[in-house]
């Protein structure tokens, strides 16, 4: 914060943008863990099948 009490602007580099899909990163990071988890999942389940 600057002291007018202000937020600072944004980031020219563009650090602060949001995620391009789901609207926040923590949506994002909750939709590539739960990705993750089903996928695990599938995998085991065919390796299971066909063992």
């Amino acid at each position: 914060m600057d002291r007018s009490g202000s937020q600072p602007a944004a980031d020219p580099d563009g650090v602060d943008e949001q995620p391009p899909i789901m609207g926040s990163w923590p949506r994002m990071y909750a939709f590539v863990l739960i990705l993750h988890a089903v996928l695990i999942g599938v995998y085991y389940a065919i390796s299971r099948l066909y063992a």
